[in-house]
């Protein structure tokens, strides 16, 4: 495994040591000469210890090696790990319609459940609603594939299991035939209620409609 951010420093920077040497090496030649020919050291020698000085410091500077820089170890051949996406919470919402908004006298009807997908992810399987039993609806049939209903398990409720999952943001439509008898005239309301959690719906303040019919008896 490799360090992608350790910093090793500089290697010596062997000229400049060679320089320094020559320039110190000259200097003393120098100052030498001067004091042999008995010549006024004055300007002369303190030009050349002022070079002396100067350079051999400049060569010892450069001598001394750059003091390494260590970052954290990182790993070059890591793979970086694959981010998690998002997990999007799926909302259904129902929608019932019966198809005729007046109905005169006892008759078999055609109901409609629509079940919308709001977000942008599909649901899951199997989505679960219920409609109520009794006055003034028996005896449900369903003719959409896909979709079953449970006469007997829920004493208050016909209860349809549509098999197959919604695609986001899209609306999946189930139909089925059912008696209508109001008995006697007036409105009749007609509702349906996803099961919490259905076909992993996550919010349940939007999982009932009803539909309001007016009935007329013979």
């Amino acid at each position: 495994m490799s360090d992608c951010l350790a910093a090793t420093g500089s290697n010596i920077p062997e000229l400049m040591v060679v320089f320094g040497i020559l320039a110190v090496v000259c200097g003393i030649l120098i100052v030498t000469s001067a004091a042999r020919q008995r010549r006024v050291l004055g300007a002369r020698a303190t030009i050349a210890l002022v070079a002396v000085l100067v350079l051999g410091a400049t060569g010892f500077g450069a001598a001394q090696p750059a003091v390494a820089v260590s970052h954290a170890s990182q790993d070059c051949d890591a793979v970086p790990p694959t981010p998690t996406p998002p997990v999007i919470a799926v909302d259904l919402t129902p929608v019932i319609t019966i198809n005729q908004g007046v109905v005169d006298g006892p008759r078999t009807v055609t109901g409609e459940v629509r079940i919308s997908n709001l977000t942008a992810a599909a649901s899951g399987s199997p989505i679960v609603f219920r409609i109520p039993k009794g006055t003034p609806l028996s005896n449900p049939t369903a003719p959409s594939a896909g979709l079953t209903i449970d006469t007997v398990s829920d004493p208050g409720n016909f209860v349809f299991t549509y098999t197959t999952p919604v695609p986001a943001l899209t609306t999946a439509s189930t139909t089925f035939s059912i008696d209508f008898d109001g008995v006697t005239s007036g409105q009749k309301i007609i509702s349906v209620t996803l099961d919490s959690g259905t076909g992993n719906d996550s919010n349940t303040l939007n999982n009932f409609d009803q539909e309001i019919i007016q009935y007329f008896a013979d």
